[in-house]
């Protein structure tokens, strides 16, 4: 082999990588576009034979286990934010006032509690019977008085919310 001969093959085995290389990055991206289904070769961890579509490159050997995928996949969280309710009545004795923050409509909880206080004709403070989760996308919170008088409440329920809808 001459000189020029090794230059050269290897100026064509480089240009073959960068087309090969190049035509892989497009079925790539075609196929993140359009939601393909991918089908490989699974054997200890490691993914062999994988092409777009419902079969592999060529068959499974006998001791890999044949595996499909859909790039598109489960949606996930696409963020958080709070949602709160005002509640300002006037208690008398023994009496209850309560209410849910609630996140948009197929959003979920992932946690709340409340801010309150009471305003009488003493220092006396209503009673925070309940703070829970209110079912999968809500935050209740439930405020008594049982100071033997009169009282102002005051709260700010408030929900986390994350935004689980497209």
């Amino acid at each position: 082999m001459d000189g020029k001969t090794r230059p050269r093959s290897l100026i064509v085995t480089v240009f073959a990588l960068v087309l090969a290389i190049g035509a892989i990055g497009i079925g790539v991206a075609s196929a993140e576009t359009t939601g393909d289904t991918f089908t490989g070769c699974l054997k200890g961890g490691t993914l062999t034979k994988v092409a777009i579509g419902s079969e592999p490159v060529s068959q499974c050997s006998s001791s890999s286990t044949e595996v499909s995928w859909n790039e598109t996949g489960t949606p996930g969280v696409l963020g958080f934010y709070t949602r709160s309710l005002d509640i300002s009545r006037s208690l008398n004795d023994d009496q209850q006032t309560n209410g849910t923050a609630t996140c948009d409509t197929g959003d979920v909880a992932t946690g709340g509690g409340y801010n309150a206080y009471t305003a009488g004709a003493s220092d006396a403070q209503a009673f925070v019977r309940n703070n829970r989760p209110e079912g999968e996308d809500g935050w209740h919170v439930e405020v008594d008085n049982f100071t033997g008088q009169p009282v102002a409440v005051y709260a700010d329920v408030f929900v986390r919310c994350a935004d689980v809808t497209p």
